[in-house]
C-alpha cells in the first residue's frame, strides 16, 4: 500500500513539473506578415486634410517601405513612432516610402485626437487610418495585443518585423533603424542621436535625485523600463514589467541605484498610491528595501591617503646595537 502511494505521488510530481514547465514557457508573439512574406496593398483614409477619400498603400509595392501600425495610443508608442517615422522621412530621397497607420474602431475619435495632438505626430508623414477598424487589413494578420507593429519591406517582401507590446525608444529604435539601413543598402546603422533622439526635458531633475546622475541614454532606458510597470492594468502585466526591471538591475549597478533611489523617495514621500495598481506598488515597496546598493556600488573605492604631510617622508632605519 505504501509502495503504491509513493509511486502515485512520484508520478503526480513528474506530471506537475512537466505540465508547469510547459505552461510557463512563453509562446512566440506574432503580429503581421513575417520575414519573407509578401505585402498586400490595403485601403486607408487620410484625416488631417479633412478628406473622405480612401486610397491604397503601399503605393509602390516594390519600393523600400516602412509601415508602422499603431494599435494603442500611449506615450511610449507615440514616442517611438514619431522618432522612427521622422527619421524615415529623411530617407525619402533614397526611395524609402513611409506610412503611419492607426487602427481604430472609432475613426472620428481618432481624427479628433489627431487634431489635439498634432505636436506629438511626425512632421512630414501624415497619419492615416485603416478602413478595416481595430483589426487592420485582414491579409496582414495583425495582433490586437500588440501596441505597435513595425514592418520593413523591399521588393514587396517583408525584411524585418517588430511586434511590440512595450515599445521602447532606447531598445527598439536602433533595431528599426538598422533594418531601414539594410533595405537602403547602407553599411552602417544610424545611432539614436542620428535618428533624432534628444535629451529628455526632465533630465535635470533626475540628475539631482539623491545624487543619482544619469546620462541622457540612461535616463531614457530608466523611463522606458519603469513606465510599463506603472501603467500596467493587470497583475500579470506588472509581473512581466517587474521581471524585466529586476533582470536589468542585476546586471547594471547604475540602474539598480536609480530604481532603489526613486522607489525610496516614492514610499517615504507618502506618494505610493499614485503609482500604478497595488501589485506595482508592492514591487516599489520591496525595491525601496531590497535594492539597496552594496557599499562598493554606492561609493566607488577611493585612493588611500598617505598619513604624512607634504614634503614629509618617513624612513625606516634598521635597528643597530648601541
Amino acid at each position: 500500500m505504501r509502495l503504491t502511494f509513493a509511486k502515485s505521488s512520484f508520478c503526480a510530481t513528474i506530471f506537475f513539473i512537466f505540465f508547469s514547465s510547459n505552461c510557463l514557457a512563453e509562446d512566440p508573439f506574432f503580429s503581421g506578415p513575417q520575414v519573407g512574406e509578401r505585402l498586400s496593398p490595403f485601403s486607408v483614409k487620410a484625416s488631417l486634410d479633412n478628406s473622405e477619400v480612401t486610397f491604397r498603400i503601399p503605393k509602390d509595392i516594390d519600393a523600400p517601405t516602412l509601415l508602422v501600425f499603431v494599435h494603442e495610443v500611449n506615450r511610449p508608442a507615440i514616442g517611438l513612432a514619431r522618432l522612427t517615422v521622422n527619421y524615415a522621412a529623411t530617407k525619402k530621397k533614397d526611395g524609402l516610402e513611409t506610412y503611419l497607420v492607426f487602427l481604430s474602431d472609432d475613426a472620428p475619435e481618432t481624427e479628433a485626437w489627431f487634431a489635439r495632438a498634432r505636436h506629438a505626430l511626425p512632421n512630414d508623414v501624415p497619419p492615416l487610418i485603416s478602413v478595416d477598424g481595430k483589426d487592420g487589413p485582414g491579409a496582414y494578420g495583425l495582433n490586437r495585443k500588440s501596441t505597435l507593429t513595425v514592418l520593413v519591406a523591399k521588393k514587396g517582401r517583408v525584411t524585418a518585423n517588430f511586434p511590440l507590446v512595450q515599445p521602447s525608444v532606447q531598445v527598439d529604435a536602433p533595431k528599426i533603424g538598422h533594418a531601414i539601413a539594410q533595405v537602403l543598402g547602407d553599411k552602417t546603422a544610424p545611432t539614436l542621436s542620428e535618428m533624432g533622439f534628444k535629451q529628455p526635458v526632465m533630465q535635470k531633475r533626475n540628475k539631482s535625485a539623491r545624487g543619482t546622475k544619469l546620462t541622457p541614454e540612461q535616463d531614457g532606458i530608466y523611463r522606458d523600463m519603469m513606465t510599463p510597470l506603472i501603467r500596467s492594468k493587470t497583475p500579470d502585466d506588472v509581473e512581466t514589467a517587474a521581471k524585466k526591471i529586476e533582470t536589468y538591475a542585476a546586471k547594471h549597478p547604475w540602474f539598480k541605484r536609480k530604481v532603489h533611489s526613486a522607489s525610496n523617495m516614492i514610499v517615504s514621500g507618502g506618494k505610493l498610491s499614485n503609482y500604478g495598481i497595488k501589485e506595482a506598488q508592492q514591487y516599489l515597496k520591496n525595491w525601496s528595501k531590497n535594492l539597496t546598493p552594496k557599499m562598493n556600488e554606492a561609493n566607488p573605492p577611493k585612493l588611500p591617503i598617505m598619513n604624512q604631510t607634504a614634503g614629509e617622508k618617513k624612513e625606516t632605519k634598521p635597528m643597530t646595537k648601541q
